[in-house]
């Protein structure tokens, strides 16, 4: 009789661990963005590149903010493995066109019995419209539209907030230039950006005729 009272009891402690188990929230496999930390990793390479973790490309602005975001805590969304040309090995690079993808990382590819590391990226991770296009899908995230000006005061300044990614449009060019602000107040914000290396420069001194603005912010 003991003996089936004992098991009994033993029986209700396993299953009311088990219950707890399943009813804890899982976090290993979601992140909790900071916003002061993408700011701080924008501060410190604004002018210069982190070479170790990132291969250094032309036209960098964009590949720059997704590395904030990768600071701020976003991880990235990238195939197990890849295969890339010989051609594509030699270069030591490869980028895809996969618009449910953002990363950018390296892998290690053998050829020929030489095994190197091969930088592959999302266009989504390095490209003005690609990285819109798969931010704006993302739980949590909000882009805002429409914005004309940049002076002081202005609408757009005023909607702004700290670690928001700011894109650019003009006529020429079409939406070709990406920004992260870091600094500032309500009305008067600061940017950092790269391609051509900025920090915590003033906003409103991107002002021009015809000139528009997104926003797009991650959470």
């Amino acid at each position: 009789m003991r003996n089936r009272r004992y098991t009994s009891i033993v029986s209700i402690i396993i299953g009311a661990i088990l219950l707890v188990t399943i009813f804890i929230p899982s976090t290993s496999y979601a992140t909790e963005y900071s916003v002061n930390k993408s700011v701080a990793y924008a501060q410190k390479w604004a002018k210069n590149y982190n070479d170790k973790q990132y291969k250094r490309i032309n036209d960098d602005c964009t590949n720059f903010v997704s590395q904030c975001v990768v600071a701020g805590g976003k991880r990235f969304v990238a195939p197990s493995k890849v295969d890339v040309t010989f051609y594509e090995w030699l270069k030591g690079y490869k980028y895809t066109n996969a618009s449910n993808m953002w990363y950018h990382k390296k892998y290690p590819i053998k050829k020929f019995g030489i095994s190197k590391d091969i930088y592959c990226y999302s266009t989504s991770f390095t490209f003005v419209d690609s990285f819109y296009n798969y931010w704006k899908k993302q739980k949590g995230c909000c882009v805002y539209e429409g914005y004309s000006g940049c002076k002081k005061g202005s609408k757009f300044q005023k909607d702004i907030k700290k670690g928001d990614i700011i894109q650019m449009y003009d006529k020429n060019e079409g939406w070709h230039h990406s920004m992260i602000i870091t600094s500032g107040k309500n009305g008067n914000w600061n940017y950092c950006a790269h391609t051509n290396a900025e920090k915590d420069k003033p906003l409103y001194k991107l002002q021009k005729k015809d000139r528009k603005f997104r926003i797009i912010r991650i959470r």
